[in-house]
This record gives C-alpha cells, sequence and structure tokens, in this order.
C-alpha cells in the first residue's frame, strides 16, 4: 500500500540527519520514492521488504541511521537491513548473520530491481 506523499520539509529533515549521522547525500531516486509515497512492498527484492517511511528515518529510526557510514533506508520480514555506503553509493544488505552483502553498485539500480 502507497504511502501519502512526503512534502520538502521532511525531505529536507532527512537530508541533514543523513549528513550529520552518516556523511551520505542521500540519492535522488530515494527522495523521489519518499516523495511518491512509494514502500517498496510488491518488488519482490525479499519477503516483507519495505522502504522505511519517512518518519521512521527521521523520528524513530534515529540509532539505525549511523552504522559505520551507512545510511540504512529498509527492512524486510526475514531481519535483514538495506543499507546505502555513505563512500561509494553502493547499495548493501545487512543480514541478521552480521554480514554485509551488496546488491546494487548504486540506488538507481536498486531501485530498478523494485520494479521489476
Amino acid at each position: 500500500m502507497a504511502r501519502p506523499p512526503v512534502d520538502e520539509a521532511e525531505i529536507e529533515r532527512l537530508r541533514k540527519q543523513a549528513r550529520k549521522y552518516s556523511g551520505c547525500e542521500l540519492p535522488d531516486e530515494l527522495l523521489e520514492m519518499l516523495r511518491n509515497g512509494e514502500d517498496g512492498i510488491n518488488s519482490g527484492v525479499s519477503p516483507g521488504f519495505r522502504l522505511w517511511s519517512i518518519e521512521e528515518l527521521t523520528r524513530g529510526k534515529d540509532h539505525a541511521i549511523e552504522i559505520d557510514g551507512f545510511l540504512m533506508f529498509a527492512s524486510d520480514d526475514t531481519g535483514s537491513t538495506w543499507g546505502i555506503n555513505a563512500v561509494t553509493g553502493e547499495v548493501l544488505v545487512f543480514a541478521p548473520t552480521a554480514v554485509f552483502t551488496s546488491v546494487a553498485p548504486s540506488f538507481t539500480a536498486f531501485r530498478a530491481q523494485l520494479c521489476c
């Protein structure tokens, strides 16, 4: 189910928070998904995959944003969490086994996986 679109004030709050905690410039594609209310739920990436809401990203998951230079932005029913490497822009999945696995070289490539 899609979420309501996010306003620019919330987007700007998230940008500032991402810079502060991870030094990460957020990908335009992620911001576009948030603006459009996309949640990624029907993407088939992983069982129960969902992009965190703007509220979770800016308020409820502050502790998750700062993980050694990664901006965490999504999770699934298996306990995995997705993050963006603040330096390279690569998207990785952090499995409950405490191992990062590369899933896409950029958020643009990752978003393409969500669409198909």
